[in-house]
């Protein structure tokens, strides 16, 4: 049987496509070649701004699929597919194209930094009696435990790298698994950002010293899972762990190093613990992970429960990004409607950061969502590229999505953010900046209702919600 063809109209269609370059981690790249070819031959090009983004506008295209790539010195080229239908013409198609750094595997370090027992932020590390620190070592770099639990299938660690571990496919038997590792924060860290190397400064090598490094991984058997946990609340006064919660398009490293880095930067005493779900961690996979997401609430769920019957474990925090959201507030719809188990005793501050969910699905599930917490926070924002594309995809607005107005429910802090600083996307204003982290740093210490500082209260049709002060 032969192979399906795409029909080829006689009349090319005339559409634009912009889009940005970004690397591993979110940050736009400047100056990279761009090209949109089909079968291999090129069609049109681009270079990205200084910002990372480009445009190609009103470029005559066959009713095919096209390849969008991007190219540059020391990374692995991106690429996308582009179908081209009749119903694209005269539209905008937007792409995201994220380049991974070609870099030199990392060696192991010759002699595994000291901290002495006189650190009073240290504690052990696993069977290995590795220990860690908040504090800078004489190393050059703090290192930061985080404990993990994912249903992404299990992969291999070649070359000392432990970034694929965990692939971005489904677990075939269904099941979480467990683990805890080290993530080194340079003494040099500013807060809120995730240092990576980079081809443009001549970086090939993941140094500790200079980046947010995942230095080691080991997977654990739940009892002892669960138990490094309540052993690692204890360093807290109340008992405290908190669960992040990651979004589309991000890979299990990638989870892993932002969950340490915004523990570093909220002095976390207690458990962080990272849920990661499988992710495809590209832009055409959008689908693919709305697909993830939806899967992966059962699993969460059972993290969850299970989470709230340690007994050393007396207060939870919980915190979503972006399309994680959906999982998140599943579950915390079934408990809250439910109203039986332990999750929703401990539960003190939930945070909904950026949410990549439909506004009125938001809207119908909140009066549940709110019984499950001490408190729940909403952060949106007007410059949300993201967001704005996903409401382009589905046809309704994000609750995240402040561009139309906030989106207020009884019982959650609302709180637009679009006068914080968040880069040319504009989506993870929740871990790089400086302004957000403070605030999260105040609920998870003191739980204060707002105003708090820098929020300045505004009202729309008579209700309230709260505006960060530029």
């Amino acid at each position: 049987m032969a192979a399906p063809t795409l029909t080829h109209f006689e009349k090319p269609i005339t559409l634009s496509v912009s889009g940005v370059v970004i690397d591993e981690f979110g940050d736009g790249l400047p100056d990279i070649s761009i090209t949109i070819s089909i079968g291999g031959l090129l069609v049109t090009s681009a270079r990205s701004d200084s910002a990372g983004t480009f445009d190609c506008r009103d470029v005559k295209l066959d009713a095919a699929i096209h390849a969008i790539e991007a190219q540059a010195p020391g990374y692995r080229s991106a690429k996308e597919s582009l179908s081209v239908t009749p119903e694209l013409e005269g539209k905008t198609v937007n792409v995201s194209l994220r380049l991974e750094s070609l870099e030199v595997p990392r060696e192991p370090l010759e002699k595994e930094p000291e901290v002495t027992s006189a650190d009073s932020n240290a504690t052990t590390f696993g069977r290995s009696g590795v220990l860690y620190s908040h504090l800078p070592t004489d190393s050059g770099f703090a290192r930061v435990r985080v404990f993990f639990a994912t249903d992404r299938r299990e992969g291999l660690v070649r070359e000392n790298d432990f970034r694929k571990a965990f692939t971005d496919a489904r677990a075939e038997d269904n099941k979480l698994r467990f683990g805890q590792c080290e993530v080194s924060i340079p003494a040099g860290h500013r807060m809120g950002a995730l240092e990576s190397p980079s081809a443009f400064r001549l970086e090939f090598r993941r140094d500790p010293v200079k980046h947010v490094v995942l230095l080691n991984l080991e997977k654990l058997e739940k009892e002892r899972f669960f138990s490094n946990i309540s052993e690692a609340s204890k360093s807290s006064k109340n008992g405290e762990a908190f669960v992040f919660v990651h979004g589309y398009s991000v890979t299990f490293a990638e989870a892993l190093r932002r969950t340490a880095q915004i523990a570093y930067d909220l002095s976390f005493q207690g458990a962080p613990i990272c849920y990661s779900w499988p992710s495809r961690g590209k832009y055409s996979e959008y689908p693919a992970d709305e697909a993830a997401v939806e899967w992966t609430e059962a699993h969460l769920l059972e993290l969850l429960n299970e989470l709230s019957s340690q007994e050393d474990v007396k207060t939870i925090h919980l915190l979503a990004h972006s399309m994680g959201n959906r999982a998140l507030l599943r579950c915390l719809e079934r408990l809250g409607n439910n109203m039986v188990g332990g999750v929703v005793s401990k539960l003190h501050q939930t945070i909904l950061a950026a949410p990549d969910i439909d506004a009125g699905v938001f809207e119908n599930i909140a009066s549940d969502v709110v019984k499950t917490a001490s408190r729940t926070t909403l952060y949106a924002s007007s410059n949300d590229l993201p967001l704005r594309w996903s409401k382009d995809f589905h046809g309704y607005r994000r609750a995240g999505d402040s561009e139309e107005g906030v989106v207020i429910v009884s019982g959650v802090d609302t709180i637009d953010a679009s006068n914080v600083p968040s880069g040319f996307l504009g989506h993870s204003y929740y871990g790089n900046s400086r302004t957000l982290l403070s605030d999260i740093f105040e609920l998870f210490k003191t739980g204060t209702a707002p105003p708090r500082f820098g929020l300045r209260p505004e009202h729309c049709n008579g209700q309230p919600y709260w505006v960060f002060v530029p």
